[in-house]
C-alpha cells in the first residue's frame, strides 16, 4: 500500500509526457519498474526504458485496437464474419437498387408483363456474379488485413516481452553476500 502511495507521489511530479506515455501501456510492468526505481532511490529515469516504452505505446496506438479486436478470433472464422457482413451488405445495396429501378421504369413495366419475366432472369444473373465478385474481394481484403494485424501483434508480443526481460534482468542487483 505504502509502495503505491510513493509511486503515486513519484507519478504526480513528473512533466507532462511521461504520464502520457505511461497512459498506453501496460501498467503492472510500468508500475513494477517505476516504482522500482523510486524506492531503489534513482533520481534519474532509464531513457533507455523510455524509449521502449514510447516505441510501445506508438504502435498500440496506430494498430492498437484493430491487433487486439483480431485477436479473439481464429483467421476462417474472422474472414468468415466479415464475408457473412458483405453478403447482407451487397444484398441490400442490390435491391435497393433494383427497387429504385423498378419505380424509375414503372410505366414500362406496367404496359408489357413478358419484359418482367426476361428482366428478372438478368437481375438474378448480375445479382449472383456480382455477390461471388463481392465476396472475393472480400475475402481477399479481410485475410491480408487479419495477417497484417496478426504480425503486429506478434511484433508488439516480442517487443514487450523483450522490454520486460531486458529491463527485468537489468534491475535485479545480484546477490553478493552470503
Amino acid at each position: 500500500m505504502a509502495l503505491h502511495l510513493q509511486v503515486g507521489a513519484f507519478l504526480s511530479c513528473l512533466s507532462p509526457p511521461l504520464p502520457y506515455l505511461l497512459c498506453n501501456l501496460r501498467y503492472d510492468i510500468i508500475i513494477e519498474n517505476v516504482a522500482e526505481s523510486f524506492v531503489l532511490g534513482e533520481s534519474m529515469l532509464n531513457e533507455e526504458k523510455i524509449k521502449q516504452m514510447t516505441e510501445l505505446a506508438l504502435l498500440k496506438k496506430r494498430k492498437g485496437e484493430q491487433m487486439f479486436e483480431i485477436d479473439n478470433y481464429f483467421k476462417e472464422d474472422y474472414v468468415g464474419k466479415q464475408m457473412l457482413k458483405s453478403f447482407f451488405v451487397y444484398t441490400f445495396c442490390f435491391l435497393l437498387i433494383i427497387v429504385l429501378a423498378v419505380l424509375y421504369n414503372l410505366e414500362e413495366l406496367m404496359s408489357s408483363v413478358t419484359a418482367v419475366g426476361v428482366f428478372s432472369v438478368v437481375y438474378i444473373v448480375i445479382y449472383i456474379l456480382g455477390l461471388i465478385a463481392f465476396e472475393l474481394i472480400t475475402y481477399r481484403f479481410f485475410s491480408k488485413k487479419y495477417d497484417e494485424a496478426q504480425r503486429s501483434l506478434k511484433v508488439y508480443n516480442d517487443r514487450l516481452n523483450y522490454f520486460e526481460k531486458k529491463f527485468e534482468n537489468k534491475d535485479k542487483t545480484p546477490n553478493i553476500g552470503g
